[in-house]
């Protein structure tokens, strides 16, 4: 979650020279998220493959192999469970959740006759 809130946010900030405090629904930072995510899971394949070798290779460890598949398959499915979670709540329309504390606030303020 660090992850989300340090580095990809400030990035789409920068990017697109806007602050979200508009409520709106985001989805540029869906875009940057799910690009990020790819990079990541990549990169994690690279050195999953080269850390299985090396362990294959130097100390006949041929169950590296599967066991870095399974580590990395873990934390990427780990690590798209908060995009995918943002995503369908956009997907079923939910209010945003900056707007949840002032939308309850403003209808108390509505009075009918």
């Amino acid at each position: 979650m660090w992850v989300w809130q340090n580095t990809i946010r400030p990035l789409h900030d920068i990017l697109t020279n806007e602050h979200t405090s508009s409520g709106c629904v985001d989805v540029m930072f869906f875009f940057f998220s799910g690009v990020f995510l790819h990079v990541v899971a990549d990169t994690m394949g690279s050195v999953g493959v080269i850390v299985s070798s090396i362990l294959i290779e130097q100390f006949g460890f041929f169950i590296a192999d599967p066991l870095c598949s399974l580590f990395i398959a873990v934390l990427i499915f780990l690590s798209v469970l908060p995009l995918l979670q943002e995503s369908s709540q956009v997907l079923l329309l939910r209010t945003p959740t900056d707007l949840e504390k002032t939308l309850g606030s403003t209808f108390n303020k509505v009075s009918f006759c």
